[in-house]
């Protein structure tokens, strides 16, 4: 259900300001069909009631918009700026993930993963310079999104959960201090179980 348009918009306007200016609420009483100004401090300021009269949906006018005119998409905000923001302002705000991530010991039974820690930030940053934990980040040749499989402490991990004949692809990502996650490693690691 929608909440009824106002016949006067300039008497509801000048209620909604006036509320602003003396601290008070506004609250709508669809029983009466009033919008009284309630809780009004004792400034002597009188209460006002501003009628609400329902206006039918089919008489509200429809935006003007020629009927050939293509659907307009918003235009995404974040993605603009975090588009044009250079290595250091990516630095700034996001952790970098960790170093030379590659496959190690590779059995029927697991896939071991090896890293080393990220390098120290040199730019000014918003989150904390200690490393609490790696996040490991797996998919395999069914999949096509790198989900969270598990993390550690420790700078290598086995996944014992793989299968023969199947391709795993892996990523891992610094877990800061406040659960600050950072980027997640480039380019993948794949790992071929025969």
């Amino acid at each position: 259900m929608t909440a009824p348009r106002p016949a006067n918009l300039t008497a509801v306007l000048l209620a909604l300001l006036l509320s602003t200016l003396v601290g008070c609420a506004i609250t709508t009483n669809d029983a009466l069909g009033t919008v009284p100004v309630a809780s009004v401090p004792a400034a002597s300021v009188p209460v006002a009631s501003v009628p609400v009269v329902p206006v039918p949906a089919a008489s509200v006018p429809a935006a003007s918009v020629p009927a050939d005119s293509p659907p307009v998409e918003p235009a995404p905000i974040i993605s603009g700026v975090l588009d044009e923001l250079s290595p250091d302002d990516d630095l700034a705000f996001n952790p970098p993930p960790p170093e030379n991530v590659r496959a190690g010991q590779v059995t029927a039974a697991g896939a071991e993963l090896v890293w080393d820690a990220p390098s120290p930030v040199a730019v000014p940053h918003s989150y904390s310079d200690r490393v609490v934990a790696y996040r490991i980040y797996r998919s395999s040749d069914d999949e096509s999104e790198l989900r969270p499989l598990e993390m550690t402490t420790e700078l290598s991990f086995v996944d014992r959960s793989v299968a023969s004949g199947r391709t795993y692809y892996y990523a891992v990502a610094s877990i800061r201090e406040l659960n600050v996650e950072g980027t997640r490693s480039y380019p993948t690691v794949t790992i071929s179980l025969e």
